[in-house]
């Protein structure tokens, strides 16, 4: 297969190329409240259709197809919590769109916004709003002098087990402000010394001026099973925090307990040390992040950069941002390291993925990044509407733009006025056991008037290996042995139905070269009436 490049191609599938990374990309436009699920050659192969929501904003694939998405009614979201991000509902279908759970966390004292996470027991992490008086704010050390508000909303995070169609136990919770410290009011109780406390958060640290109910914006949550912590992405302090999810809720809201031995104290952050006093400009390594993520799911466990963390840098330019990867450091225990007296490490990042002219990459808000197998990274510029597949010399493999204006779909070859935005993209490898059993068949483009020439795609190639057809086995680098009766032209279609070859076959036998395709299982289907299509997984020898 060679380059594709839609020269006309305005929306939906740009680009791709033979160094792209095969699978399937779940994402959620905003606008609208339909979630869609297309392959890699831009078709849709399945969606959730909402009308009367809009994305609240984070979606998430669970088990048997089950879909986790937030979201806010169309008509309105929670007038008292009316920052960016702003969520209220939380709902779970299953894959034919029935509704199974939906749950409101939406009041005058608290409102869920931005992000939630599937953990591996069926719960979720939720994270959460809940408002302070402008009193209570001062109570606690808080400089409110000029402050203009009568609230302050801090987070906390809720481990939610849903309960019946809509009710939901709270069977874990951490809330930042039993985190404080503070050198602004000697009579507190949380007074001390901030540069001595990096475990603990200045309640007086802003991210611009002290104007702002919404103090932190956390706008991810990614949970770590292996470890049992909890990774937040806080952009109003330019930081990522890891937090000890082993704790009971009482030693959550204390500084002992867990296997961390220090309750709910921050156990690592890193990005900006000068918000505890560590630091200055100079040091700063994060700009208004979003989607803190380990890295792992999906990968092979020898991957070098599984454990790291992964973070989408939204403003680590004044025109650009970047998908960032650094290591934590930890000592032989697996405990974090830290010196006191100093910034959290590392120094730098090990490694920043980014577009060959970086002002092409750039969203001031939203985005994601997610490590693929090949080595590439999933790039989703969420202001931009735009999901590439980034390698790491920056060249491009994959290129989608959502084919939305205002929510909208439009015909292929409109030139947008605005991006749809998209808060996060999630790749979903072909072999997902979350897809099994599904059919994903190509149904159609989300983009009207579409072009069905760019990346051609043979319906009804991707059942399971349980259909019963045979599978011929042909090592890596081997010839594909093959006879027919008659000349005629054949496509190799790979397991996600995208063609990724053609063969001109003559009478009798073929030996086809594979040395160009990747290990998985493919498709050779002829193009001549009566002719039966050829299964073979291409293995390693």
């Amino acid at each position: 297969m060679t380059d594709r490049l839609a020269g006309q191609n305005t929306v939906g599938l740009i680009h791709y190329d033979p160094d792209m990374v095969d699978g399937y990309f779940l994402f959620f436009p905003d606008q609208q409240g339909t979630v869609f699920l297309v392959n890699a050659c831009g078709q849709l192969v399945h969606s959730w259709p909402d009308t009367v929501s809009v994305p609240g904003n984070s979606v998430r694939l669970g088990a048997n197809g089950t879909l986790l998405r937030t979201y806010v009614d169309e008509a309105g979201g929670n007038p008292f919590f009316t920052a960016g991000g702003n969520g209220e509902h939380l709902q779970l279908k299953a894959w034919d769109n029935t509704v199974l759970w939906d749950h409101t966390i939406s009041s005058a004292t608290e409102c869920m916004h931005h992000d939630v996470e599937l953990m591996p027991n069926g719960n979720m992490l939720a994270i959460v709003w809940e408002l302070k008086t402008a009193q209570e704010a001062w109570d606690a050390g808080r400089d409110t002098v000029g402050y203009g508000f009568s609230t302050l909303w801090p987070e906390k995070i809720v481990e939610l087990e849903p309960i019946g169609p809509d009710s939901a136990h709270v069977v874990w919770e951490w809330h930042v402000w039993d985190h404080l410290v503070q050198d602004f009011n000697p009579n507190a109780a949380n007074h001390g010394v901030v540069a001595e406390h990096p475990e603990l958060v200045d309640i007086n640290a802003v991210y611009t001026q002290n104007i702002n109910p919404d103090w932190l914006h956390i706008n991810s949550v990614d949970y770590n099973p292996a470890l049992d912590q909890i990774l937040l992405s806080v952009p109003f302090l330019h930081e990522v925090w890891v937090i000890d999810h082993s704790t009971t809720t009482l030693e959550a809201a204390g500084h002992t307990g867990g296997n961390s031995g220090r309750g709910g104290d921050l156990l690592y952050r890193w990005g900006n040390p000068g918000i505890y006093d560590q630091g200055g400009p100079a040091d700063r390594d994060l700009y208004f992040n979003h989607a803190a993520t380990w890295v792992g799911p999906g990968l092979d466990p020898n991957d070098p950069d599984v454990g790291k963390i992964m973070v989408f840098n939204n403003r680590v330019g004044p025109d650009f941002s970047a998908v960032d990867i650094f290591t934590p450091p930890v000592d032989a225990n697996g405990n974090y390291t830290y010196v006191p007296g100093t910034a959290f490490g590392p120094l730098d990042r090990d490694t920043r993925y980014m577009t060959a002219n970086p002002p092409d990459l750039y969203s001031p808000g939203q985005g994601s990044g997610q490590k693929l197998p090949n080595g590439n990274v999933l790039a989703a510029s969420g202001r931009q509407g735009w999901m590439v597949q980034l390698q790491p010399d920056s060249t491009q493999a994959w290129s989608y733009v959502v084919p939305m204006q205002d929510g909208i779909p439009v015909d292929q070859g409109t030139v947008l006025q605005s991006n749809t935005i998209i808060f996060q993209a999630e790749w979903i490898g072909p072999n997902d056991p979350r897809l099994q059993g599904q059919v994903l068949d190509p149904i159609g483009h989300i983009e009207t008037q579409p072009n069905v020439q760019f990346c051609v795609l043979n319906v009804g190639t991707t059942q399971p290996a349980t259909d019963g057809r045979p599978l011929v086995i042909v090592a890596d680098g081997a010839r594909l042995a093959v006879e027919v009766a008659g000349a005629m032209h054949a496509l190799v279609v790979d397991a996600t139905g995208r063609t990724v070859a053609r063969e001109q076959l003559v009478a009798g036998r073929n030996e086809l070269r594979t040395a160009h395709l990747r290990p998985g299982t493919y498709t050779l289907v002829p193009l001549s009436t009566g002719a039966r299509p050829v299964r073979f997984a291409l293995v390693e020898p």
